[in-house]
């Protein structure tokens, strides 16, 4: 008897343990009765929760229990899309006639939602600059506002970075790091491995990252033999690496093309530099993907580009992009004189340093 007691216990308790819930109370005055309210989950795995309506303006509703979860409303007309964090207190959403949705709920909510705030003058900003730059047909303006753009992209991201560190122990900071894994670059992920390993809540996040490292590790040419190519230059001739890298000790390969506004950038910042540059042992060798002949040439002379300039004419596909893995625009690599790759993504100022 003291047996089936104690199993009859134990169901109860988990019977209890089952059934306990969070409790979601949504208000508004602008839902109408009619409208749906269509609640997610969005991590650790997306899945539909429920779709509610409110009565009268207002709903309460029993979540899971679950801890360390995301949850989302969303809502067609008006369009709203907010995402709400599990918590062990009563979790309270209020959406107002202008739809500004208000989450009161777990503490890690609360720094969610104030970082939001902060950093949405600077998102603003952003996009601004970004529409400047759509909008625009001038490449001088192009230039000039995708360098605004990406001076605050840098802000913006090292902004999220920073707060997905400092948050790396609760939902906050998981979500931000989740959220913007198609945006981290290389160093960002390998600051954020390390900040959510061991922690099992976080796993998915954690694999997620290491998927993100090792894509990264694949288009890596670092310690390779450059592959060697020859193409036809501005002038007409046939150019091979090999012969350039005998001549001298570095050899900058750089993919471009006349459409890529952060190629003619670069373009423009290296030319007043080359002849420091070749004093120093260093030649570049540009290759265009253009698939036009007329806008490679215009563009090399409207930027007084005076280092070597092939082109491969079956564009970023074509063999000799390939081999070297490249997937963006522009494609630096640094070659030393026994042929092999020293550096990736090659910045002026590792030129410079370089002896």
């Amino acid at each position: 008897m003291k047996i089936i007691h104690s199993l009859l216990l134990l169901v109860i308790g988990l019977a209890s343990v089952q059934t306990y819930s969070q409790k979601l109370k949504i208000t508004s005055p602008l839902i109408q009765n009619n409208h749906k309210i269509t609640i997610y989950q969005e991590w650790p795995q997306r899945k539909l929760i429920d779709t509610l309506h409110l009565v009268d303006g207002s709903i309460q509703y029993n979540l899971p229990k679950n801890d360390n979860v995301v949850y989302s409303l969303q809502v067609r007309k008006p369009f709203i899309s907010e995402v709400f964090f599990s918590s062990k207190n009563d979790i309270n959403i209020h959406i107002n006639k202008d739809t500004q949705v208000v989450i009161n709920g777990s503490i890690d909510q609360k720094k969610f939602n104030v970082f939001e705030k902060s950093i949405k003058p600077l998102e603003k900003k952003w996009n601004e600059w970004g529409n400047k730059y759509t909008a625009s047909t001038d490449l001088e303006e192009k230039l000039a506002f995708s360098e605004n753009s990406n001076r605050v992209a840098e802000q913006v991201q090292q902004m999220r970075l920073d707060f997905a560190i400092k948050n790396k122990s609760n939902i906050a900071g998981a979500w931000i790091a989740h959220s913007y894994l198609f945006a981290w670059n290389e160093v960002a992920v390998n600051k954020l491995l390390p900040a959510f390993k061991n922690k099992e809540w976080a796993n998915i996040l954690y694999q997620s990252l290491q998927k993100k490292e090792a894509e990264f590790n694949h288009l890596s040419m670092v310690n390779a033999y450059a592959p060697n190519f020859k193409l036809m230059s501005f002038n007409g001739s046939i150019i091979d690496l090999d012969s350039i890298i005998k001549k001298n000790k570095y050899v900058l390969v750089d993919f471009w093309a006349s459409w890529c506004t952060p190629c003619r950038k670069t373009n423009r910042e290296l030319a007043p530099h080359y002849k420091m540059l070749q004093e120093k042992g260093i030649e570049i060798v540009s290759i265009s993907v253009d698939e036009q002949d007329e806008l490679w040439r215009n563009a090399i002379k409207s930027d007084h580009i005076p280092w070597v300039q092939l082109i491969s004419p079956e564009g970023i596909n074509s063999k000799v992009a390939q081999s070297y893995k490249v997937k963006s625009l522009p494609a630096t690599y640094l070659i030393n004189q026994s042929g092999k790759i020293i550096l990736q993504h090659v910045k002026l100022t590792d030129l410079e340093q370089l002896k």
